[in-house]
């Protein structure tokens, strides 16, 4: 029996004792033992208030062989109950079979109950589907409580999986305090649960959100086997139910183990001298996979003991390039590159530290596994801290609407709330349109301007001379954008009469273009020396790359490469000591107690089309972990 088993059953008695002892008034069952037998020193009632059921049951038989009609059958229930809780349901089940006489209605419910609990607990479900049937949950809140309980952990064990649901769920509206609430959803939880692991499947369609939400995340959360992927699994279905009240349960249910999850600094590696790098060389996303591979062997060709690589493919699988690369007997494993494919090797992974090349999430660290991508969200915290440290405490957002704008949004506001600035006003643009001005004149509060004229107008009854004008209140502007939206939106803040205040974004709004990029001209951003002048940060390896001052290199080109060629590096410098930062090409590398990487980065500025360093790393920069989702196939440098 599985500890989840013994889980639901103490949830289970719990819920069946409390129902129990307000079932009925227990003066009805007449006295504890006969007023004939002065000598018993203790009662069979004081026994089992002891807990000493053997005791009670033994006292309570007893005085049943003692008594005759109904006071006789009266001692055998209460008998029943005691071997009942001694767990010794054989003997409860003979007892309740003594019992012959017609009972009052109160101990015939009682019996009822019992009866049914035994069968369950006997594995008889079909008989005590037919015992717990011939109860009405009409007939008393007393009744209910325990029947609707009962008859749910009954359809369980039959497999029918959604009518126990919906019986848990019925029982709620006659629960009388929230202990009860809590523990009668406890136990529709674990029975979910167990009766999942056996292998029902349950069809929800049609079934109200109450019910559907309880079984889907039931399902969701079996069918992946880490903790750490279980609790995307929990994010992605709170979407569709964000107030469902199994939210909290599943959360509360996810393993906490300290041989799961880290506890404090990351510890050195050991030895490492071969690597399996897992990466998509084939399919969608074989461009990506090609250019990071050539960055790892740009750099394993730099060592002076150059490591022992092979590369296996993900998209074949990425359970399988998994256990292809531990089949090598390697001390190491860099990737996989998409969220997706890291969630399926989470459940497998072994005790082979693993670089992936993105993030899942950075709010729990799992042990082995370290988060390595160029994620946007560390560019916002700098964006946010860059414009704090120009004493700028006034912004305002213009985000896209989809989850990666949201994403960078929430990253930003968080680090430029938490250094003492105040998001004065937000706003948001859909990345279908060119045309941003609704979004840009409500965010510059030009279009009350214009509303100020037209009243004004309106009044005086002929034209007056206007000059629309933007708000004054505001330090700059943090825009989320891609490259080819940045370009359409910050002509049309200059032309909305923004052009004067500065505007912070991240890297993901430069591509580089000499001549389209004079649109964004004034544009301040984190990026990492690589990307602002590669043949200053690295001429030979530059050189390898064929690029050259004369020819714009390709911007995704260089982020993904560098992605490759500092993660086989970086991967060497913690066997030394993890806790000093790594200067890199995607920028300074430092990992936090989550097994997370965070980059540091400089601030870069567009000029006459060009990208050029403004201003020096931060050497106070702080990447506190931010509990967010990544969409699904996303890659750490997102163009």
């Amino acid at each position: 029996m599985t500890s989840t088993k013994y889980l639901i059953r103490n949830i289970a008695i719990a819920l069946f004792s409390i129902t129990l002892l307000s079932a009925c008034d227990p003066s009805v069952y007449g006295p504890s033992s006969p007023k004939s037998n002065p000598n018993t020193s203790v009662s069979p009632s004081e026994y089992a208030r002891r807990g000493n059921h053997a005791a009670a049951g033994r006292a309570y038989r007893k005085l049943a062989d003692q008594s005759t009609g109904v006071q006789r059958d009266k001692y055998l229930l209460e008998s029943a109950h005691q071997w009942f809780a001694l767990q010794r349901y054989s003997a409860a089940q003979n007892d309740l079979a003594r019992i012959k006489t017609l009972l009052d209605s109160d101990s015939q419910v009682r019996k009822i109950l019992l009866q049914t609990r035994v069968l369950l607990e006997l594995d008889q479900a079909p008989q005590a589907l037919t015992s717990i049937n011939t109860l009405n949950p009409l007939d008393s809140v007393n009744i209910a409580r325990p029947y609707y309980l009962l008859k749910g952990q009954t359809l369980f064990e039959l497999g029918e999986v959604l009518d126990g649901t919906k019986q848990f769920l019925a029982r709620e509206r006659f629960l009388r305090n929230q202990q009860e609430l809590d523990l009668n959803r406890q136990a529709l939880w674990f029975e979910l649960n167990d009766k999942y692991i056996r292998g029902f499947s349950i069809n929800t369609e049609g079934e109200p959100d109450l019910v559907a939400g309880w079984i889907e995340l039931s399902e969701k959360l079996n069918s992946v086997a880490s903790p750490r992927a279980q609790k995307q699994v929990i994010k992605q279905w709170r979407q569709a139910y964000p107030t469902h009240p199994a939210y909290a349960l599943a959360l509360n249910s996810l393993s906490t183990d300290d041989t799961i999850y880290n506890a404090g600094e990351i510890a050195p590696l050991d030895n490492i001298e071969s690597v399996g790098v897992l990466l998509p060389l084939s399919g969608r996303l074989a461009r990506a996979g090609t250019i990071i591979k050539q960055g790892i062997e740009a750099a394993n060709r730099r060592r002076l003991t150059p490591l022992n690589i092979s590369f296996h493919d993900t998209d074949l699988g990425a359970t399988s390039a998994y256990l292809d690369a531990q089949s090598y007997q390697v001390d190491a494993i860099i990737g996989p590159l998409s969220k997706n494919n890291i969630l399926d090797i989470t459940g497998r992974m072994q005790n082979t530290p693993t670089l992936a090349l993105n993030r899942i999430d950075e709010a729990l660290g799992i042990e082995g596994l370290l988060q390595f991508g160029l994620a946007p969200e560390d560019e916002a915290a700098l964006a946010a801290q860059f414009a704090l440290a120009q004493g700028y405490t006034q912004a305002l957002t213009l985000s896209s609407q989809n989850e990666w704008g949201q994403r960078i949004l929430q990253a930003f506001t968080q680090n430029f709330e938490a250094g003492g600035g105040t998001v004065v006003e937000q706003a948001t643009y859909s990345t279908r349109d060119n045309d941003h001005s609704t979004s840009i004149t409500g965010l510059l509060n030009v279009d009350e301007s214009k509303q100020r004229y037209q009243q004004v107008r309106n009044l005086l009854g002929n034209d007056i001379e206007y000059e629309a004008r933007r708000r004054l209140d505001v330090d700059f502007i943090f825009l989320a954008a891609q490259a080819n939206q940045a370009r359409l939106i910050r002509p049309q803040l200059k032309f909305h009469y923004a052009s004067r205040i500065p505007v912070f974004t991240t890297s993901h709004s430069y591509n580089a273009d000499p001549v389209k990029n004079r649109d964004i001209d004034t544009l301040q951003m984190p990026a990492s020396e690589w990307l602002i002048d590669p043949i200053q940060r690295d001429a030979l390896l530059a050189d390898e790359l064929g690029l050259s001052e004369d020819q714009a290199p390709n911007s995704q080109q260089l982020q993904l490469f560098s992605l490759g060629f500092d993660a086989i590096n970086y991967l060497s410098h913690l066997t030394d000591d993890p806790q000093l930062p790594f200067t890199g090409l995607s920028g300074v590398l430092s990992v936090d107690e989550y097994g997370v990487i965070h980059r540091n980065l400089p601030l870069a500025i567009i000029r006459n089309g060009q990208i050029e360093l403004k201003a020096p790393m931060l050497t106070d920069f702080i990447s506190e972990p931010i509990e967010l989702t990544m969409p699904e196939d996303s890659l750490p440098f997102e163009q």
